[in-house]
Parts: C-alpha cells; sequence; structure tokens
C-alpha cells in the first residue's frame, strides 16, 4: 500500500504510526512547527476512518483504532501543493479497506488464539471434532474440483489424441510423438484419479466401508512391498462421521509404515464388539521413541489419529519401542 500511494500521489516520504500521548514524535524528518500543527489539527476535530488533515507538506490519514491505539498514515509531500478532490477520495477509500482488511486479521488472530486456549483448557471434544468435520469438508470440495475440471480436461485431450493417430501422417516420427503424448496424459489421468482417492474415499457411502478399506489396501499393495493380512468383521452400520473416520486413520496408518516404519509385514484387524468399534494395527518396522511421540504439539501423522480419537469419544494406545515395530489399539463408541 505504501507503494501504491508513493507512485500514485508523488509522496516523499510515507510511514502507518501509532501515535501514543507521550510520544508524539514525528515518523520522519520533518519540519518540527508544521509537524506540531498537523499534530494540533487532529486533536482539535474527532477522526473518522479515510478522513485526511493536511497542511502545507504534511497530512494525516486516520486508519482506524487496533489494540487500542489510533493507527495514521503520515506522509510528507514532494510539494506544498494541496491534494486534489479525486486523489483524496481515492486515498480515502484504499485506506478504508486497509482498515477492514487489518480489522479482519485482528479477529481472526483473535480467534485462532481463543481457538487454542479453549483447546488447551478443557481437551473439548466438540472442538476436535468441529476441526476435523472443516477439513473432511474441504477434502470433499476439492475432490469435487479435480473431478469435474482436470480430469474431464485430460480424458478430452486424450480423445483428440487418438483420433490424430489414425489420421493419415507422413512422418512416422509424428506418430511416435503422439503415441508417447497420449502415455504421458494417461499416467496423468492415473495420477489425477490417485489424488482423488487420497482426498475422498471412492464410493464410500455407496459400496461399504469393508469395500472401501479393500480397494484402500489393494492400492497400497500396488506401490509398497509391505504385506499386509487384515481382517474386517464390522456387523453394525456405522454412521458416516465415524465411517469416514476409520477409514481415515488406517490410511493415514499405512501411508506412516510406508513412509517411516520400514516394516515388511502389517496386521490390521476391524470389528465391533460390546457398542464399540475396535481397530488393532501391529507392523514389525522399526518402531518409535513414544518420548517424542507424546510431546509432540502438531497435527499430523500419528498424533492426528489420536486427535481425531478424542474428538469421537474413544480412546487410542500406542505401545512401541525402537526396533520392535509398532502396536495401536484405537476404540471407538458407537
Amino acid at each position: 500500500m505504501e507503494k501504491e500511494v508513493r507512485e500514485v500521489l508523488d509522496i516523499e516520504n510515507l510511514a502507518f504510526v501509532q501515535l501514543a500521548v507521550q510520544n508524539r514524535q514525528a515518523p520522519f524528518h520533518c519540519d518540527e512547527k508544521e509537524w506540531m500543527k498537523l499534530i494540533k489539527k487532529m486533536d482539535g476535530q474527532p477522526l473518522s476512518i479515510g478522513k485526511m488533515i493536511e497542511n502545507k507538506r504534511l497530512f494525516a490519514v486516520f486508519v482506524g483504532s487496533f489494540r487500542q491505539s489510533p493507527l495514521l498514515l503520515i506522509g510528507k509531500k514532494k510539494h506544498p501543493i494541496p491534494f486534489r478532490a479525486e486523489q483524496k477520495d481515492w486515498l480515502s477509500t484504499i485506506v478504508y479497506y486497509a482498515s477492514v482488511t487489518i480489522e479482519n486479521m485482528l479477529k481472526v488472530e483473535d480467534f485462532i488464539k481463543e481457538l487454542d486456549n479453549l483447546k488447551e483448557r478443557s481437551h473439548s471434544v466438540w472442538l476436535t471434532r468441529l476441526i476435523f468435520q472443516w477439513s473432511e469438508k474441504e477434502r470433499r470440495k476439492l475432490a469435487i474440483d479435480l473431478h469435474d475440471t482436470i480430469l474431464q480436461d485430460l480424458i478430452v485431450l486424450k480423445r483428440k489424441v487418438e483420433s490424430l493417430r489414425f489420421q493419415n501422417m507422413r512422418m512416422e516420427e509424428m506418430k511416435k510423438q503422439l503415441n508417447d503424448i497420449e502415455e504421458e496424459i494417461v499416467d496423468m489421468i492415473d495420477v489425477t484419479r490417485e489424488t482423488c482417492h487420497e482426498l475422498r474415499p471412492p464410493f464410500l457411502e455407496q459400496v461399504g466401508l469393508r469395500e472401501a478399506l479393500a480397494e484402500l489396501i489393494r492400492r497400497f499393495h500396488l506401490r509398497s512391498n509391505i504385506k499386509v493380512e487384515w481382517n474386517i468383521h464390522v456387523s453394525t452400520k456405522l454412521d458416516e462421521e465415524r465411517e469416514l473416520a476409520i477409514y481415515r486413520m488406517i490410511q493415514e496408518l499405512l501411508n506412516n509404515a510406508l513412509k517411516h516404519s520400514q516394516a515388511s509385514y502389517i496386521q490390521l484387524t476391524l470389528e465391533t464388539q460390546n457398542e464399540e468399534v475396535q481397530l488393532h494395527y501391529v507392523d514389525n518396522g522399526i518402531g518409535i521413541d513414544m518420548k517424542k511421540l507424546n510431546h509432540y504439539d502438531g497435527k499430523l501423522g500419528l498424533f492426528g489419529i489420536k486427535e481425531r480419537v478424542q474428538g469421537l469419544g474413544g480412546t487410542c494406545e500406542m505401545t512401541s519401542q525402537l526396533g520392535e515395530g509398532l502396536d495401536i489399539r484405537i476404540t471407538i463408541p458407537l
């Protein structure tokens, strides 16, 4: 904003300042008498956002009161010429939008701090659930956007390349290049589909949790050498929130195993007993340092799983030692 104002209004000096009653020094070098006259004018009339007060070469525009202190845009013109009406209107408008932006940013800051404090004080279940629901909503939206835009465009492009390949062409090399391009497009389609699977479980509502997890594990086997033995026996129909949470937790467990565990074997068991959903995960990897995990305050990976389980009112027990694999038992009430 400073750069814009300098260029449009041909300003010599410019600064945003919060003037305190006990400290009213000029933010840059200027005539002391003229500066005091400007201060006296500001004190002598009520300030409204975007209102300009000017002397021969100095001017001030009230941006707003933030953190219990007035914020002002102070400037020094190159020449002692009053601003024209359209210049004043332009500056007033840009200052107004700056005021709204700053105020909104401060409100967002305060809101985030309040959420963090609430979470630290009470470990609020509803807050944790709300955060994960927001996350899922954004994932769902992104998955739909990718499918309806990028994927469809790539499919159309692939069809165009197919039609060109069957036309009479004089150069065999051109055909070879088109074949190469088509193969690249097919790869891009597969990558996009894989991204959509990661963002939103495919047909979870239609095919059910078991089939969605079977597809997840099948795709995991395609990109890793880790053997997964799994047993899923869920006799009770789960609500959408719990199905999605379980899918995400198993997805994260498999991703963690692929990236960090160096395991060759995983055993997964999912069943319902005594009005609870019970998930048991075991691998034979290198294990983890539980002290580091318990003191980690991030929101990703295994720590994120614990928070998701907490948000559903469940329990999560993780047992591990370096070199002895990882054992996780999760219980979620129905």
